[in-house]
């Protein structure tokens, strides 16, 4: 069974579009929960939960928010997991 999360996101700096991509999977409980698209040259880090990609222009952090099925749910949850 897949758990039903919500993804924070916070964007830093500019996007762009990318020359070669790599491919990046959040997720939660060993379960994939999203696949994204990314530049080939980005550093990708991962720790239970949460997900850095780092590049030259921008960086990105993702928290998984897990047991929850709405941004109502998620919001109060949120400021813990980023601590």
């Amino acid at each position: 069974m897949i758990a039903r999360v919500l993804i924070a996101v916070v964007l830093l700096g500019a996007s762009s579009a990318f020359a070669a991509e790599q491919s990046v999977t959040i997720k939660s409980n060993d379960a994939a929960v999203a696949t994204l698209s990314v530049q080939d040259d980005a550093k990708v880090t991962t720790a239970e939960g949460k997900t850095k990609i780092d590049t030259k222009k921008w960086t990105v952090y993702l928290w998984v928010v897990p047991d929850t099925d709405t941004v109502d749910k998620a919001v109060p949850k949120i400021a813990k997991l980023i601590e």
